[in-house]
């Protein structure tokens, strides 16, 4: 319907969104660059979802098209909230601590109606900073205030918490139909990234075809970044795929899982079955 109707903005980029939830990143990039080419040049929402599938098409790593993509984005709306968190991330990845600061403290006030979001970013702020050599005691002691409700009393000084302990537990196992596509020394790759949020993974588990079947956890000691961990987030995606070159990044041939979004935390098991190929 759409390819007969190539001006429907609106219903172009749903079609973008629903391929970005489907898991269908290169459709949605060319769901995206139809828009761009056809009138929606001028919405950064379609530059930075360009961005975000761009990313998940490799590997999760947000790339250098991505960041160009991203500061259009930002051109347009500079206020845009989930540009400025993945423009955050890319810097940081890429160890531009000053800039990746500079993008969080943007961020930071623009999540005032959001309390969990917000504590993120200031936990992000006082990760760079931290990381920079700066002194963060007075950030610390404004934001304990700030969640205390009172300018002082008996929790002032309390710290601001995540979720404690948190842990996603579940099982993997290789279907028998794709089998005999992976070898016994293949890398599996298990890993969870946010289900709102930027595309870095937030904990990764490295094994071997030949572990399978096996239940695993995982948890913040498997963080990429002290940053962006388990704990802060409520809800994320985890999946996985067999690398039959070792790299993290999905390349045609690999076998993956179908995604599962649980609640970080849940006492439920995340049951993973890798049962298709990376076209």
């Amino acid at each position: 319907k759409l390819k007969n109707d190539p001006t429907n903005l609106d219903q172009w980029y749903m079609l973008g969104k629903s391929y970005q939830f489907l898991q269908r990143y290169e459709d949605a990039i060319a769901t995206y660059e139809h828009l761009l080419k056809n009138g929606g040049d001028q919405n950064p929402d379609v530059y930075t979802n360009l961005a975000d599938a761009v990313a998940m098409a490799s590997g999760r790593v947000l790339t250098q098209r991505s960041k160009d993509l991203l500061d259009k984005a930002l051109q347009l709306d500079p206020k845009h909230t989930k540009a400025l968190w993945l423009a955050g991330t890319a810097a940081y990845q890429d160890k531009e601590l000053k800039k990746a600061l500079g993008y969080w403290l943007r961020l930071e006030p623009l999540f005032a109606d959001k309390p969990q979001e917000q504590e993120q970013i200031r936990g992000n702020i006082l990760e760079t900073k931290s990381a920079l050599g700066m002194d963060i005691t007075a950030d610390q002691r404004r934001w304990e205030m700030a969640q205390s409700g009172s300018g002082g009393g008996d929790d002032a000084s309390a710290t601001p918490t995540t979720a404690a302990g948190a842990s996603i537990q579940g099982r993997i196992q290789l279907d028998a139909a794709v089998a005999k596509r992976a070898q016994a020394d293949d890398t599996v790759f298990i890993f969870a990234r946010a289900a709102e949020g930027p595309p870095m993974p937030l904990a990764v588990l490295r094994k071997r075809v030949k572990d399978l079947p096996m239940d695993f956890v995982l948890d913040d000691s498997m963080a990429m970044s002290p940053a962006m961990r388990l704990s802060s987030f409520p809800r994320v995606i985890v999946t996985a795929r067999v690398s039959k070159s070792g790299n993290a990044t999905a390349q045609s041939g690999d076998l993956q899982a179908t995604a599962a979004t649980v609640d970080v935390g849940s006492k439920r098991a995340v049951q993973l079955v890798i049962n298709s190929v990376v076209p």
